[in-house]
């Protein structure tokens, strides 16, 4: 169980394919997706997220200390703009980066790996392809694909197969009224090293009273909306993720033409405050603890052993974002 999840986690960028829209359902209109006072649909998003030091252990028979984690940052930005609009059909093109930099205190046998590796910016960067299919009544068709780098490339594109991934989706989905929605699907990923797989996904949005209701999608989210007006809300809930890139190691002394794969995943049990500052851009804070699963690193296309398999303690998390949301429609 624990592989089949930590596996869907590698697909997450995925899940975006199925966004929401605030618009309702009515048998002699189109269906599209969404549910009375969900929270806000983005178009545009910066954000930054911050976690605190923590301690690396082998996960060996000695659980020697391997390292200190000081601090970890992630910078992301997202966009997604629409390139066709009607109302039997809807297709958005989305474009997402983001940099992160991990602080390594290196402390046991792989002293020179973590060093290198220390403040280096790990980057990721795509395209995505969203398409959203409305059918009369109360059922519609959303499915996506998108292309994307991750490593340790420099400048916004790296035309070396090994930092390309691969990933796309399906969900199939029902409304049977304004405050309901729940489908099924499938996402798949492909990444250089990590393999590919299909996993499948269970959607379940559900208003409960104007001010209570639940936004799922299985196994990658489960939140608990409380709105609080109109222009406010908080969310209580647990968010899998995962951070995945191929790493070359020409410059270190023992490991010339070495690629290696890093990996972590993690799970986030948090609180997250949003507020509409000025129609259409929100603020959007969350913090709270955050579980480390995995944090790995071997040898790219290697199924033994682990250059490093470590336990990871889990920590504090906070994430400041701002975003714009899509125009509402009357």
């Amino acid at each position: 169980m624990r592989r089949i999840f930590l596996l869907f986690l590698f697909t997450s960028p995925c899940c975006i394919l199925f966004g929401q829209n605030s618009w309702f359902c009515s048998d002699s209109s189109f269906c599209t997706s969404g549910v009375t006072n969900q929270s806000p649909s983005r178009g545009i998003v910066l954000s930054f997220e911050q976690l605190p030091g923590l301690e690396l252990e082998s996960k060996n028979d000695d659980e020697s200390l391997i390292a200190r984690l000081e601090d970890s940052r992630q910078i992301k930005f997202k966009i997604k703009a629409p390139v066709l609009n009607k109302k039997s059909i809807k297709m958005l093109l989305g474009f997402r980066y983001s940099d992160e930099r991990l602080n390594f205190t290196a402390l046991g046998e792989n002293r020179e790996l973590f060093s290198y590796l220390n403040d280096k910016r790990f980057k990721s960067t795509g395209l995505d392809l969203y398409v959203m299919k409305p059918f009369k009544g109360n059922a519609y068709l959303t499915f996506g694909f998108g292309v994307g780098l991750h490593g340790d490339f420099k400048g916004l594109l790296k035309t070396n197969s090994r930092f390309i991934n691969y990933s796309g989706g399906f969900l199939i989905a029902k409304k049977p009224n304004k405050d309901l929605e729940y489908g099924f699907g499938l996402v798949y990923s492909k990444k250089y090293g990590f393999g590919s797989f299909p996993i499948p996904v269970i959607k379940y949005d559900h208003t409960l009273s104007s001010k209570f209701g639940v936004e799922t999608m299985l196994p990658y989210k489960v939140h608990f909306r409380y709105n609080i007006s109109e222009h406010n809300m908080i969310r209580v809930g647990m968010s899998g993720k995962s951070s995945s890139y191929n790493i070359g190691l020409n410059e270190l002394s023992g490991y010339e033409n070495a690629s290696l794969k890093f990996s972590r995943t993690y799970i986030q049990y948090g609180l997250t405050f949003d507020q509409q500052i000025v129609h259409p851009l929100w603020l959007s804070i969350s913090a709270g603890y955050q579980q480390n699963v995995s944090f790995n690193i071997r040898e790219t296309f290697t199924k033994g052993d682990y250059l490093l398999n470590s336990n990871a303690d889990g920590a504090p998390y906070f994430n400041f974002t701002l975003f714009l949301t899509n125009p509402k429609k009357k």
